[in-house]
This record gives structure tokens, C-alpha cells and sequence, in this order.
């Protein structure tokens, strides 16, 4: 059918829904900027997103027909690319967080780490008070001090607060 009347269906459900249940119904411009401050990444993006695979698969297609990797039918050539272990979680104890990247770096070798500071979305606010400071040197400590330390701050701070932070790390 014309217009596609499930994608939004899903979209509520998947993405809107779980920002507002529970919440005061008391005031719906809050509850509409909750959605969209959690779901920041995705405005608007999901034909986009959906067509960027479709785009992938048929990039995938052309070079099994022609034998050759995608990299090459767009001038490109096949090279070794560093990689680095990431965490998405914010919701963890800094010694577990910096053990468990350790982990991963003694298993397979990472020579970087990515993990997360700050709340997402926080408003200048960490996931509990101390945690980004407390994080960071725990991580070092653990994965050693060749390791390359990145942090993903996920819209967290104003401007004036990431100078601060930028700082400190």
C-alpha cells in the first residue's frame, strides 16, 4: 500500500514508546523533546539508513560477479586498517569497564580503546558524579600506557564543558 503505514508504526513502538511510558503526561512539549533528545542519531534518517544498505548489498553483489573486492571497483586497493576495541556502556563501574577492555586487548590484540564519558545527552551531567574521572585513569592503568585511549562523549557537553573536560584528559 501507498505510504507505507508500518514504518511509523514501528518507529513508535521502537523508538518513541519506551522514552515516554511512564513519564508525566503533564507536558507534552517535555515528553516530545525527551524522544528526540534520546534519539538524536535518527531524525528523519530511517529511508536513508534503509536505501545505505541496500546500496551495500548491491556494492557486495557487483564485486562477487566481477570477483573483486568493492574497494577496487571504487579505485581503491585492499590495505590493513587499525581497529580498536568500544564500549557502549555507560551504566558500568570504571574497574569493570577498564578490566573488561583489558580483556578484549589481551584476547585480540587491540592497541586502542574507545569507551564512553559523560551521560549521553547529560546536559554537562556524567552517568553518576566522578564516573568520567574516574573512568579514564582506571582504562589507562589497565590497558597500559601504549595503548591509544578514545572517548565518546555522545553529546554530552556544551561547549564550555568539553574545554574542560578536554582538558582534563
Amino acid at each position: 500500500p501507498r505510504g507505507y503505514p508500518d514504518g511509523p508504526r514501528v518507529v513508535l513502538h521502537r523508538q518513541a514508546a519506551p522514552h515516554v511510558l511512564g513519564q508525566d503526561d503533564g507536558d507534552l512539549t517535555a515528553l516530545g523533546e525527551r524522544v528526540l533528545e534520546r534519539e538524536h542519531k535518527f531524525p528523519g534518517s530511517h529511508l536513508v539508513r534503509a536505501l545505505g544498505g541496500v546500496d551495500t548489498a548491491l556494492w557486495d553483489l557487483r564485486g562477487k560477479r566481477v570477483g573483486r573486492p568493492v574497494c577496487e571497483l571504487i579505485g581503491g586497493s585492499l590495505r590493513r586498517l587499525p581497529v580498536y576495541a568500544s564500549s557502549m556502556r555507560r551504566d558500568i563501574e570504571p574497574a569493570r569497564e577498564a578490566a573488561r577492555l583489558a580483556g578484549l586487548q589481551d584476547r585480540h590484540g587491540y592497541r586502542a580503546v574507545k569507551f564512553r564519558i559523560g551521560r549521553e545527552c547529560g546536559h554537562d551531567q556524567d552517568e553518576w558524579p566522578g564516573r568520567t574521572e574516574a573512568v579514564v585513569p582506571a582504562v589507562r592503568a589497565a590497558v597500559g600506557a601504549d595503548a591509544r585511549l578514545m572517548v565518546d562523549a555522545n553529546s554530552c557537553y556544551t561547549p564550555g564543558q568539553a574545554i574542560e573536560v578536554g582538558r582534563f584528559l
